[in-house]
């Protein structure tokens, strides 16, 4: 934690911050913690507030304002606090639910390396939007993303896409894999087909507390055993914190080109999670 400020808090109300320079340069001085945190505009920057107070009259003998910043220790416990086997307070993220909802198909005619406004592609498996964004040569050396243009978008089954005017930088042969780009505002009110892993046991999470800005994270890893009773095509992956989806129950989701459970295959999920 950075070296904290301290406001001494006298008999008139006045706040004296000793030795902080933001404070000082301020032509406005912080009068309360709120203006104080107002002071900062910085990541990974979490004001606190302690108050050192009589028990028995309540007066306020001191303050102290301290502008913390995230360690390494406080980065690896804030994963273990969002993705772990147990241990929170709130809802923690211990489920990973596949379904077979996402919407990545394969291309059916080579693009060429001239400018092109149509892809043919196998039949979607899920509808698209106007301006949806997705991955042609997704898990490629060379993925590029393009965009849905037909003013309405398609339904599940359509066969060719129009996009935006798109120059590929190689000729994307068939079976080239195109994904729909997970949009920001992903937040399903429910998730129909999925199948779910159970709350996850300890076992399932490392946490790997190492230094650096996005360095330190957490994987984790769960094998969905096929079976008769799940058989079919995943093609997304949710972190979650129920089985069952419903609003601001999912912390991550990926869509990716698809697996198959059967009663003959397995496949193993490994999840990284970093910050």
């Amino acid at each position: 934690m950075d070296q904290v400020p301290i406001l001494d808090y006298v008999p008139d109300k006045t706040i004296h911050l000793v030795d902080y320079a933001p404070y000082w340069k301020s032509k406005v001085k912080p009068r309360g913690f709120k203006e104080f945190c107002e002071m900062f505009d910085e990541p990974h920057m979490d004001p606190w507030e302690l108050k050192n107070f009589d028990r028995h009259t309540g007066d306020i003998n001191q303050l102290v304002w301290a502008k913390n910043t995230i360690t390494d220790n406080g980065a690896i416990s804030m994963l273990k606090n969002t993705w772990n086997n147990a241990g929170s307070a709130v809802g923690i993220m211990n489920h990973i639910v596949i379904s077979p909802n996402g919407c990545s198909t394969t291309i059916t005619s080579a693009t060429g390396t001239s400018a092109i406004t149509t892809l043919s592609v196998a039949a979607l498996p899920a509808a698209l939007a106007d301006n949806d964004q997705l991955t042609i040569g997704y898990g490629g050396a060379n993925p590029q993303t393009v965009q849905v243009n037909n003013g309405a978008g398609y339904a599940i089954g359509a066969t060719s896409i129009t996009i935006d005017s798109f120059t590929p930088p190689v000729n994307y042969p068939i079976g080239t894999a195109l994904v729909l780009i997970p949009k920001v505002t992903d937040n399903p009110s429910s998730v129909s087909g999925s199948q779910d892993s159970g709350a996850l046991s300890g076992g399932a999470f490392t946490f790997n507390a190492t230094t650096g800005l996005g360095n330190r994270n957490v994987v984790i890893v769960y094998t969905f055993v096929g079976t008769s009773g799940n058989a079919g095509t995943y093609r997304e992956a949710y972190t979650s914190n129920a089985g069952t989806i419903a609003s601001n129950s999912t912390a991550s989701h990926v869509i990716f080109p698809g697996f198959v459970l059967d009663a003959s295959t397995n496949e193993q999920i490994t999840l990284t999670e970093k910050t």
